[in-house]
């Protein structure tokens, strides 16, 4: 209790009547049983550590084990534990199962069992399945009991309300009860007619009238035909084709966005707009459109003769003087040739004669350019 070791007799006599002994007994008498069951445990604990390690799977005797326990100078004395003896402590292991035990004419022998951390884990939940499995099992039991209970109390009921009925009906009604009942069994089916064939069709076509009530404050009448479609499935041939044909159809409608928005016309000169094309090289200068692919052009630079693909976005239309030609890119008179007539440079826009109509028409500068005079 006072964790201290004394040299002899004399030490021990003198530490019991000492104060702190004193005081370390009155907090033992307190709760004697706290104190015996951690004593026990860690006594336990030890001992058995020393018999894993040191003699795993022998037998060895067990006064061998205590005296290498009682060598560690900080160990937990027998006297201070619920064994009275080291006999009493192997027996104790020999039942629970820890140790195989064996007394001999030389004493006591013990081996440890070596158990696999696993098996008890799974020993353990095996342990909590069986009382949850019979846990739910006494659920049951006591719902069918009770179900039986309630069929009883309903049967008990209908007999009563039975015999309560049979005492009320009368001789006469009963007579006349069955004479309706004979009428109706003894009634001739009536003859089927085309007339009544028809009208059974149009009653099995008859659309029927629904009402949606998905919301309370909205009723959408709906109409569905009790008629089954009977339409043909498509083989796997057909599906081919409707496939490849929305292929088509999606990939013409999307070349036909891009050519509507390409406003490049070959034999047109622009002017290059892009920087970092050839670190500036070609910005701000003119060439003609020799090719278009897509929204892309072909360029034929006018001072050096080089050939560019550059995108639309990176070109700009050239205004010709008066008098010059030029071809309109967009709007209704888009391809057709024309003279400028003259430019307002306030508002940004010219007036232009189209050739082939002999009209005058008034475009902003993006709408035409300027027609290459090298064309054939």
């Amino acid at each position: 209790m006072c964790e201290k070791q004394c040299r002899d007799a004399n030490g021990f006599k003198c530490h019991c009547m000492g104060e702190s002994h004193r005081r370390q007994m009155a907090v033992f008498s307190g709760n004697p049983s706290k104190f015996l069951a951690n004593f026990s445990a860690r006594f336990k604990h030890d001992f058995l550590d020393i018999l894993r390690t040191q003699h795993p799977g022998t037998k060895v005797k067990a006064n061998t084990v205590y005296q290498q326990y009682i060598a560690d100078k900080n160990h937990v004395h027998m006297n201070a534990t619920c064994w009275s003896s080291l006999a009493g402590f192997v027996r104790t292991v020999g039942a629970q199962g820890i140790c195989e035990v064996e007394e001999t004419p030389r004493g006591w022998f013990m081996k440890y069992i070596k158990k696999d951390e696993k098996d008890i884990e799974q020993k353990a939940q095996d342990k909590k399945r069986e009382q949850h499995d019979l846990t739910d099992m006494q659920r049951q039991l006591k719902l069918i009991e009770i179900q039986m209970q309630a069929a009883k109390e309903m049967e008990r009921q209908a007999e009563k309300e039975l015999q309560d009925e049979g005492k009320d009906v009368r001789p006469e009604e009963a007579d006349e009860n069955d004479l309706k009942q004979d009428d109706i069994h003894g009634e001739e089916p009536k003859p089927i007619t085309p007339f009544s064939i028809a009208n059974l069709k149009v009653k099995l076509e008859k659309p029927t009238f629904v009402i949606n009530n998905e919301n309370n404050d909205k009723h959408v009448p709906t109409f569905t035909n009790n008629v089954n479609d009977n339409k043909r499935k498509l083989s796997n041939l057909e599906q081919i084709r409707l496939e490849e044909e929305e292929k088509n159809k999606k990939y013409k409608q999307s070349h036909e966005t891009v050519k509507a928005s390409c406003w490049l016309k070959p034999d047109i000169v622009v002017k290059v707009l892009n920087k970092t094309l050839s670190d500036g090289q070609y910005y701000k200068h003119k060439g003609v459109v020799r090719n278009i692919e897509g929204s892309a052009a072909e360029v034929e630079m006018l001072d050096s003769g080089d050939v560019l693909k550059i995108d639309q976005d990176y070109l700009e239309t050239v205004i010709p003087q008066i008098g010059g030609e030029v071809r309109v890119l967009k709007g209704e008179y888009r391809g057709y040739r024309a003279i400028l007539e003259s430019v307002n440079i306030d508002k940004c826009y010219a007036t232009l004669q189209i050739c082939k109509i002999n009209k005058s028409i008034k475009m902003e500068y993006e709408d035409f350019s300027k027609i290459h005079p090298n064309k054939n």
